[in-house]
């Protein structure tokens, strides 16, 4: 790649996007946890994950100086013209991004290393303890980073559609995975905040009390920043928070000061304000995920209602609404790829057209060794010359030399067809993405075999004609 003056960096790999978005929200994590849970600690106390959130805000800060030089796309077009990306990010999110990435590992390393030296009160390196308290409090402004990348509204862009599009869940299940992982991110900051508030304003001895008054005793004496006193603190906190966002709170946990009761106020607006959206995004996304399901009872409920009404025998009756059902989806099948080729641009409809179907054409054996620089338009043009035919199960397609729908190409999309000898032995079974009759694509008279087709179970297929 050659970079020329006055031109920025092509855009960003996804791989960049995936990674600074799984260490933003690992930065947010463990940056509330601590300074929500080690603000009573000894300044030269050294945080678990100090290290690792040097390494981080170095990333961060790296970041923000690529960004300058890193093409971006403005109203929808792609800009590297450097004068504009610049003007973009700065007007953009350039004040966002650097409020949300002030190192505070840097400060808290200077300080353990100032801890080491053995500073006293009058020098700089004690002036770095004192401030390293408000320093840690910045930390839980990286929610704000975290909360941007998993609610951002381009599913290719957003860090849980990338992690979760690999599983390939179905968008609804994703959207509601999202948002569940926000609510989580929004609670644990919260823990975090009412514990601070809570050893704020509370002395030791009475955070002790409230602890045994909870269940809790392995925070005595030097134990009170020991990982099972962290653990301990942290679920009463979230458990707390929990309540007070869910409901109106069970009452064994409750504000005992001012302080406590302003924070406790404050969490209530947050979780009107953020479950309020964040809730009917649920709904909204288990609506949908239910609409078709909704659409096919509907259907079948009437049916069943039809056929009740009218003593059709219980056998028949389940015959039929196998079918109802399978041809229901069929249905739907057909109709959501018509109507997404439908609204999209001609190139881009047709791009997608043959990743739908190239796979399934090019297996059958006429087509599979075709080399062409037109092949992909040729699968088109011989997927749409198809037509679509549905059969139940065990019925008869074609008696070869009887029927005119054997003179062309069967290819099997759904269920199964059994191809049986006129003296009832079975030839062979095809499955989806087998085909039959290819070759009848090329001739129009002939000897033709004595082979009868029928469904082997309910199925769908393509079929074309050698006219085609």
């Amino acid at each position: 790649m050659s970079v020329s003056m006055g031109m920025a960096v092509r855009a960003q790999a996804s791989g960049s996007t995936l990674w600074k978005g799984t260490n933003s929200t690992m930065r947010f994590s463990i940056g509330a946890f601590a300074a929500g849970f080690f603000w009573t600690a000894d300044s030269c106390v050294k945080t678990p994950t100090l290290y690792f959130d040097v390494f981080v805000d170095s990333f961060f800060l790296l970041e923000i100086l690529l960004n300058f030089v890193t093409g971006t796309f403005i109203h929808n077009e792609y800009v590297d013209d450097l004068g504009r990306v610049l003007l973009s990010y700065v007007q953009r999110s350039l004040f966002f991004d650097l409020i949300t990435s002030i190192p505070a590992s840097y400060v808290e390393l200077a300080t353990l290393k100032a801890c080491e030296r053995g500073g006293t009160g009058g020098d700089q390196s004690f002036r770095l303890v004192r401030m390293l308290k408000p320093v840690r409090l910045l930390k839980i402004l990286r929610t704000f980073r975290a909360i941007s990348m998993l609610e951002s509204d381009v599913p290719t862009s957003g860090i849980i559609s990338k992690i979760l599009r690999s599983f390939r869940l179905p968008s609804n299940i994703t959207r509601i995975l999202k948002v569940l992982l926000v609510i989580a991110l929004i609670e644990h900051a919260s823990a975090s905040m009412f514990w601070l508030v809570k050893e704020h304003s509370n002395s030791y001895e009475d955070v002790l009390l409230f602890l045994e008054d909870n269940g809790v005793f392995t925070c005595n004496g030097d134990h009170y920043f020991s990982s099972p006193c962290l653990l301990d603190k942290y679920v009463i906190a979230t458990y707390f928070v929990v309540t007070i966002f869910s409901t109106i709170g069970f009452g064994d946990i409750s504000a005992t000061n001012s302080e406590e009761r302003i924070i406790c106020i404050v969490l209530a607006y947050i979780a009107a304000l953020a479950f309020g959206a964040l809730l009917a995004e649920i709904q909204d996304a288990v609506m949908q995920m239910n609409q078709q399901a909704r659409d096919l009872s509907s259907l079948l409920n009437r049916v069943t209602d039809y056929l009740r009404e009218k003593d059709v025998p219980a056998d028949l009756q389940k015959r039929v609404l196998s079918w109802v059902r399978f041809k229901h989806e069929t249905s739907v099948t057909f109709r959501n790829e018509h109507d997404l080729v439908r609204v999209l641009p001609s190139s881009m409809a047709f791009e997608l057209r043959v990743k739908l179907h190239e796979s399934l054409l090019m297996g059958i054996p006429l087509f599979a060794n075709l080399q062409s620089e037109a092949i992909e338009r040729f699968v088109i043009q011989i997927w749409d010359a198809m037509s679509q035919l549905t059969f139940p199960e065990l019925v008869p397609i074609f008696k070869a030399n009887n029927d005119k729908y054997h003179e062309g190409l069967y290819l099997v999309v759904t269920g199964t067809a059994i191809m049986v000898l006129s003296n009832g032995r079975t030839l062979s079974t095809l499955h989806p993405g087998n085909s039959f009759g290819e070759d009848m694509l090329l001739v129009k008279d002939g000897v033709k075999p004595k082979i009868e087709l029928c469904s082997g179970e309910t199925w769908r297929w393509r079929w074309i004609s050698n006219g085609g």
